[in-house]
C-alpha cells in the first residue's frame, strides 16, 4: 500500500493531495487503534479496544486528517472522565464502550481547531515525524507495560483473597 502510495503521489496529476491525506489519516488512525488493541488484549487477557473502535478512528482519520486523529486520540479519554468514573462509582462496571468518547472529541477538535492547531502545531507537531514516531513508540511500550502491571496486580489480589 505505501509503495502504490508513493507512486499515485509522484505520478498523478496534482489534485491527488486531499486523496493521500485521506489515506495517511485512515493508515495512521486505524494503525494507532490496532496497535493499541493488540498491545491492550495481550497485556490484559481481555479485549481493550473494539473493531467497531478502530474502523471509527481510521474514518475520523480519513476526513479530518492524522494530526486531528492523533489530537482526538489523546483527548477522549478526558471527554470521557467524568462520565466512566460516575458509571464505575456506581454500578463497579470498568468496561466502557469507547467510540461516543472518540465521537465527542473529535466533535471538539472540529469545532475548535483554530484554537487546537496552532497549540498543537507549534508544540507536538514541531517536533518533526521521527521524533513524535519515537515517542509514539515508547507511548505504546509504556502503556503496554503498565497494563501488564495492572494484571499483574489484580492477579495477585485475586489471588490472596479468601471466599467468604
Amino acid at each position: 500500500g505505501l509503495i502504490l502510495l508513493t507512486l499515485a503521489w509522484q505520478y498523478l496529476p496534482g489534485n491527488t493531495e486531499s486523496l493521500f491525506g485521506s489515506l495517511v489519516g485512515v493508515g495512521f488512525a486505524g494503525l494507532l487503534v490496532w496497535l493499541i488493541r493488540i498491545l491492550g488484549g495481550h497485556a490484559l487477557g481481555q479485549e481493550a479496544m473494539g473493531f467497531g473502535d478502530v474502523t471509527l478512528m481510521a474514518m475520523i482519520g480519513a476526513f479530518l486528517g492524522w494530526q486531528a486523529a492523533l489530537l482526538i486520540f489523546a483527548f477522549a479519554p478526558f471527554a470521557g472522565l467524568i462520565v466512566t468514573f460516575a458509571n464505575f462509582l456506581f454500578t463497579r462496571d470498568n468496561e466502557l464502550a469507547f467510540g461516543p468518547y472518540l465521537c465527542v472529541s473529535a466533535l471538539g477538535v472540529l469545532l475548535f481547531w483554530s484554537n487546537v492547531w496552532p497549540w498543537a502545531a507549534n508544540g507536538i507537531f514541531a517536533v518533526g515525524p521521527m521524533l513524535l514516531i519515537g515517542v509514539l513508540s515508547i507511548a505504546l511500550i509504556l502503556f503496554a507495560a503498565m497494563l501488564c502491571a495492572i494484571r499483574w496486580s489484580k492477579d495477585r489480589a485475586f489471588e490472596n483473597a479468601t471466599p467468604d
